[in-house]
């Protein structure tokens, strides 16, 4: 978990900083906050398809996500 967090953390201030010279993301955009989101949406999905059998929880976690990376 910490190895996934540590190299998701990198990864995604990386991507973040190419977006950011590109003009792709709002600002101020908070990475840390962003990954957290993320792992949380995963986190969530896996649970629900694992114990909940939950047919949308793939169309949630993907929202989650994209409202992670956009900050809205």
């Amino acid at each position: 978990m910490v190895e996934a967090w540590s190299g998701g953390q990198g990864q995604l201030r990386a991507e973040h900083d190419a977006a950011v010279d590109n003009d792709e993301l709002p600002q101020p955009f908070d990475v840390g906050q962003a990954l957290f989101e993320i792992l949380a949406a995963g986190f969530a999905l896996n649970s629900a398809v694992q114990l909940g059998h939950d047919p949308a929880a793939a169309v949630h976690a993907r929202r989650a996500m994209e409202r992670a990376l956009t900050q809205t």
